[in-house]
């Protein structure tokens, strides 16, 4: 069903586009665009007069829905309550993107924006860009006269690097997608070219490992697909992005010393040792904290309040007192749900995975598959649902494709 554009409609529309403009900008401000979007739908829906409700395990709504109400209940184990339920307002986003797709009209007006949706995504990460850049050039001017400004969290100094990486792999795989289907004004190749270039070379500025490695991951799947088909500006493009990676690899010290430290970690963790701590090499202690906490727990974990606590406990064990001080997370979220909500945490969340990789191999979607891999790898190596930055994005872009209506 077509839905007819007025005041109500764009209400909604305006909101939701507001909302994805400030996740990758002004995330101060995603609080008020959720809050925008809710009263906006609620008013859509007053006007629609219809409040009909569609109920499928053919998208996430409901599983997202189901793993905040379980780790609500997580609580009742819970010795430390204030945590658990600052947890859940984090987590809110659940709750709110999961309602939002499950009423029937709202979720044909967002489907029937979806381009839109894209081509605003695009925008706001170009935004995002400029934005970080920015800064970085402000700050190397005035205080910090040093190339570091352009690496990493130095450049990334509004989020973590790894969702900023993640938001631009993302939106890279929608430019990509964008141009196949000739979508306007993404028939323009120059267009194309420069805002995949530009992406790309600022997702290798922000060295973010899991999100380089998915941007390999996906190369190599893509690549002979553009090669099978001819399409020769793709290559192009893709050539463009590695060999800026090669140089930049070639010539800056932070990017060496990031792919550097997982080899020296590697090599260290072969002798059951871990001399000096890195990214990587902390990743090795949380992990082997949380597995033992695990075994410990392994149906029903140690409750939505407890689970740092509990790894505070397990980093002092193991000498890791800068885990404990810092209060790490589990630094991956299938071991986070595990450590919360037990087995139901992490098969809910793993269900969720797959249903995202069966949706895209049953429609032949590469695209929705690119983006099933970039977010199963994120979850892999980070605890991407305990901060409003992870969970605002990947909830709100997993019910949508999820719900993707495909030809």
């Amino acid at each position: 069903m077509l839905l007819k554009k007025n005041v109500e409609t764009y209400g909604v529309l305006f909101s939701f586009y507001l909302l994805l403009l400030f996740i990758p900008v002004f995330k101060k401000a995603v609080p008020y665009a959720i809050l925008l979007l809710i009263l906006s739908a609620i008013f859509f829906l007053f006007k629609k007069k219809d409040w009909k409700i569609e109920i499928s395990w053919k998208d996430t709504s409901v599983e997202w829905f189901l793993l905040w109400v379980l780790t609500a209940f997580s609580l009742l184990y819970s010795k430390n309550i204030s945590h658990g339920l600052f947890d859940l307002e984090v987590k809110l986003s659940m709750i709110i993107f999961s309602l939002l797709f499950l009423f029937k009209t709202l979720r044909e007006l967002f489907l029937q924006n979806i381009k839109n949706i894209f081509k605003i995504w695009i925008f706001a990460t170009t935004l995002s860009i400029f934005f970080h850049v920015g800064k970085s050039l402000y700050n190397f001017l005035s205080f910090h006269p040093s190339w570091d400004e352009f690496f990493y969290v130095f450049l990334s100094r509004s989020f973590h690097p790894s969702y900023l990486a993640m938001y631009v792999l993302v939106s890279m795989v929608f430019i990509i997608e964008m141009y196949q289907r000739q979508i306007k004004p993404f028939t323009s190749k120059t267009l194309t070219f420069v805002l995949f270039l530009l992406h790309s070379i600022f997702l290798f500025l922000l060295s973010s490992k899991a999100n380089l490695l998915a941007f390999g991951i996906d190369s190599m799947i893509l690549f002979p697909i553009f090669l099978k088909k001819r399409q020769w500006f793709l290559i192009l493009t893709f050539l463009g992005s590695l060999a800026f990676l090669i140089i930049l690899s070639k010539t800056q010290n932070i990017f060496i010393g990031r792919i550097a430290e997982i080899k020296n970690v590697t090599t260290q963790a072969k002798k059951g040792t871990v001399e000096t701590y890195s990214s990587t090499s902390e990743r090795l202690v949380i992990w082997k904290s949380a597995l033992e906490l695990i075994y410990n727990h392994p149906f029903f974990g140690v409750g939505s309040g407890d689970v740092n606590d509990e790894l505070n406990t397990k980093y002092i064990e193991h000498n890791f007192i800068l885990g404990a001080q810092r209060n790490f997370n589990a630094h991956s979220q299938f071991l986070q749900n595990w450590l919360c909500c037990g087995i139901l945490g992490i098969a809910l969340l793993l269900y969720m995975m797959g249903l995202h990789f069966w949706q895209s191999i049953k429609h032949k979607n590469l695209m929705h598959f690119l983006f099933a891999l970039i977010i199963f790898l994120n979850l892999m190596f980070e605890s991407m649902l305990e901060t409003q930055a992870g969970v605002v994005f990947i909830v709100l872009m997993s019910v949508l494709l999820s719900s993707r209506k495909y030809p």
